[in-house]
């Protein structure tokens, strides 16, 4: 005669359930969503290899030795992790006290119009010569400016995809952007000559 099937315990059940929920929870666990985006925010504020290429081409551009039918040497960068609340005016004073005054001719900070007033995270900034480009590179890239702490990502410099005062202009001087009347909120593009080489 068939033996009738003993019915599994309730308590029993019930925990093989909960332990199962609990290891897909740690499973789950393991890669939380705001991991995930400060992973995907690193991997965008890593070092562009462009920057290489950048020394290589100011150093060619110094000793004369660029190619005439070969592209100019970067003087176009992207600033990267800038902190939500500087200013584009905040930029540019930093860029004048660490010794860039007078040598760039752009420079932009998309910003928010608005209560906030708050940047999108990033600028441009063009200078007049790519030894000047390199060495604000040098300088600014991996370091902690505007009050940053040391939680805080490092700026991230990098060779913009759009390249010279000119480029840029035709970008970012638009009809919407000359109505606006702050100076934060809008390109700053100068007027003056570019400065005299220094005497060898």
């Amino acid at each position: 005669r068939q033996q009738p099937r003993q019915p599994q315990p309730v308590a029993a059940s019930r925990g093989k359930k909960a332990a199962s929920r609990r290891t897909s929870c740690r499973e789950g666990a393991k890669d939380p969503p705001s991991s995930q985006q400060h992973r995907a925010t690193a991997a965008a504020a890593a070092p562009a290899p462009a920057l290489g290429a950048l020394a290589s081409a100011a150093v060619a551009a110094e000793d004369g030795e660029a190619a005439e039918d070969g592209p100019p040497a970067p003087t176009t960068l992207m600033i990267r992790n800038l902190p939500p609340n500087v200013l584009q005016s905040d930029l540019m004073r930093e860029l004048n006290h660490s010794g860039f005054e007078h040598q760039f001719d752009f420079l932009y900070v998309p910003a928010m119009v608005g209560a906030s007033a708050q940047n999108k995270g990033f600028g441009f900034v063009n200078f007049y010569t790519a030894q000047a480009a390199l060495r604000f590179a040098s300088s600014w890239h991996k370091k902690l400016r505007f009050g940053q702490k040391s939680w805080q990502l490092a700026l991230n410099i990098s060779v913009a995809a759009l390249q010279g005062k000119e480029a840029n202009e035709v970008k970012w001087d638009t009809p919407k952007n000359r109505r606006i009347r702050n100076p934060n909120f809008k390109p700053f593009f100068s007027t003056a000559p570019a400065p005299a080489p220094a005497p060898a």
